[in-house]
């Protein structure tokens, strides 16, 4: 953390990291535990031990003991961050959501060729046109829905997955929406 002396922790923010982090579940801590936190986390400080809990909560699964706490103080005092680089936002293009869809199609023609599944060319036709059943739009799959709200059924074809009246809109040309 730092070299310079930091005052050492008290019985109050003890209690507030118990608390805080619930080492002692949704009960308050007794004074009992306050003092045997207190006893193993003498010479640290409470932005250490706050830093240190913060990771072992993220981290650690189980219950959090006090020597867990030291260890990962020592390894924080070893290996001291200096500074943080800062990286630079990337600016999107225009062109990320093409390039997230040409990715998409890529790995579902690959997990298809793994696989051995036949690829439908009626699918990527009717992909084009919005389903008037489930109403998905081009390019998204089409839902579970199988009653729509007048009642009437459609149950998905099982080789495309997608409504048949979406197949049949695609191949009458009505693609748009």
């Amino acid at each position: 953390m730092s070299a310079t002396a930091l005052p050492p922790l008290t019985r109050f923010e003890v209690r507030a990291l118990l608390t805080h982090y619930r080492i002692t579940g949704h009960t308050p801590p007794t004074d009992a535990q306050v003092d045997a936190w207190l006893h193993e986390l003498r010479g640290h400080s409470a932005g250490e031990c706050h830093a240190a809990l913060t990771i072992l909560q993220a981290q650690h699964h189980g219950r959090i003991t006090p020597a867990d706490v030291i260890d990962r103080i020592r390894i924080a005092r070893t290996h001291p961050v200096t500074h943080r680089p800062v990286v630079p936002a990337q600016r999107r293009s225009g062109t990320t959501r093409e390039r997230a869809a040409a990715a998409r199609d890529r790995g579902i023609v690959a997990v298809y060729a793994a696989m051995g599944w036949p690829l439908s060319p009626d699918r990527e036709e009717a992909m084009r046109a919005r389903c008037p059943f489930c109403k998905a739009d081009p390019g998204h799959g089409c839902g579970p829905l199988t009653r729509d709200r007048l009642g009437r059924r459609e149950r998905r074809d099982r080789r495309t997955g997608l409504h048949p009246s979406r197949l049949d809109a695609a191949r009458t040309g009505e693609t748009a929406r």
